[in-house]
This record gives structure tokens, C-alpha cells and sequence, in this order.
């Protein structure tokens, strides 16, 4: 399927689908609307958007990412955005800090199923601590 880019025009205060007057599939089309609205230009914004996407990845796995906090917590999500596919793709983990400490780990793989990527999630968490990469305040939850 091809890509194609897209031209939304929103309100700057966008809250809902209703706060979005048009979506264009050509500049043009968007001079013409804008042209026509110009007493309300100031009001708009405008943002480029990719059409029917093509994501990397695998067709029988989906991407994960699985997030430890400094606490002990732990979470897992699947992954929407194309920045972490290839993170997952790639295998990539990331630590974000706060105020200079590690707060949280971020580990992104592929799996099949939730259950495997619960296991594969805490299994990479448990090696990065185990590593000294990432400390904990009390055990994981």
C-alpha cells in the first residue's frame, strides 16, 4: 500500500475530532481552504500526517515495551508508535533519568503473545539489574 501524506487543520485548543475543520490531501487544497477562512487563519494549525503508514516489524509478533520504574513497578505496553518499533525491532532498552537519577527502564522487543512478553520483559529487566545498570528502591511488582 502506498504512502501518501496528509495536511490536517486543526484548532490550536484541539480537544476533540470536532476541533479539526478538514483534513487535505494536497497543499494546495489547504492554500485554498486557508484562502477561503483567512479572517480565521491566525486560529488554525496545520500538521503534516503520514496516510496508511507502513510500519517495520513482524507479522506474527507485536512490539512491546516493557517499563520498570526505580520503585519496583513494573509495566507493559504494546507499541504504536513507529520510533519504538524499531526500537523493538532492534531490541533497545533506554534509561530516562530525572534530576540525574535513573527514574525509569524502558525495554522494547517483539513477542507473540502478552504472557511471553511479560517473561521476556521481566527477564530483561531482572539482567539490567542484575547488570548494576539500573538500580531499584525495593523489589519488583
Amino acid at each position: 500500500m502506498e504512502t501518501k501524506t496528509v495536511y490536517i487543520v486543526y484548532s490550536p485548543d484541539y480537544m476533540d475530532t470536532t476541533d479539526i475543520y478538514g483534513v487535505f490531501d494536497s497543499k494546495e487544497r489547504v492554500d485554498e481552504f486557508l484562502n477561503r477562512f483567512k479572517d480565521r487563519v491566525d486560529e488554525l494549525e496545520i500538521r503534516e500526517m503520514v496516510l496508511n503508514p507502513q510500519f517495520q516489524g513482524d507479522k506474527k509478533r507485536n512490539p512491546y515495551c516493557a517499563i520498570l520504574y526505580k520503585s519496583g513497578m513494573a509495566m507493559l505496553s504494546v507499541i504504536s508508535n513507529p520510533a519504538d518499533c524499531d526500537k523493538a525491532i532492534k531490541n533497545e532498552h533506554e534509561i530516562i533519568e530525572i534530576d540525574g537519577e535513573p527514574e525509569r527502564l524502558f525495554c522494547y522487543f517483539l513477542a507473540e503473545t502478552r504472557d511471553q512478553a511479560w517473561a521476556e520483559g521481566m527477564a530483561r529487566m531482572e539482567k539490567l539489574v542484575e547488570l548494576g545498570e539500573f538500580k531499584l528502591d525495593g523489589e519488583i511488582y
